[in-house]
């Protein structure tokens, strides 16, 4: 029997929220701790990926880049995981209207108030 797949990083506009999906998500499926997480992005502290959910550390851009590493982000997601909540939102919101033109005007008023 096959494993679930982790979390769409996707689907997630805060990444918090997205890791605190992957940890529990990994957790489930395999045995896994903050520890290894700590261990598989070249962390010291090994309660760091705890400390980020809980908002009481906020991750650089190093971080980000290594955290999405850490969850075995690639390419377009990990590049996804490293923006910011506006970026992300823009960025989304982009894709949509790309793969329903007759959004696009409705979407114009949305894009303006974003910037």
């Amino acid at each position: 029997m096959s494993q679930p797949s982790p979390p769409d990083i996707f689907a997630f506009l805060d990444y918090r929220e997205y890791l605190r999906a992957y940890y529990h998500h990994a957790k489930q499926h395999r045995r896994f701790s903050y520890r290894a997480f700590s261990r598989k992005a070249g962390l010291r502290s090994p309660n760091y990926l705890k400390l980020v959910i809980d908002g009481e550390r906020n991750l650089t851009r190093d971080m980000a880049r290594r955290f999405a590493a850490a969850c075995g982000l690639q390419d377009e997601a990990a590049l996804y995981f490293r923006l910011g909540e506006r970026e992300k939102a823009e960025r989304l919101f982009d894709l949509a209207v790309r793969s329903s033109p007759e959004l696009k005007g409705q979407a114009d008023p949305y894009l303006k108030a974003l910037h």
